[in-house]
């Protein structure tokens, strides 16, 4: 491409789509530490996130080493 009203399109387009995925990874990276602050104030019973029944003890990792 040698016009350079496309090459800035361009440019503007790759750092809109690498703005949008930094910004995904801050909002799952901020959802991830809300769940590990608050997960001992949601009874067992509310994980219905899970895609199937969870059959056996939940992991021992509960995040309180990272919350405090």
């Amino acid at each position: 491409m040698t016009d350079e009203q496309d090459q800035s399109r361009i440019r503007r387009t790759l750092q809109t789509i690498e703005g949008f995925v930094m910004y995904q990874c801050i909002a799952m990276g901020l959802l991830q530490l809300i769940v590990l602050r608050f997960s001992g104030r949601v009874p067992v019973l509310f994980f219905r996130y899970l895609r199937t029944p969870y059959r056996q003890a939940l992991p021992d990792f509960d995040g309180d080493s990272l919350a405090s």
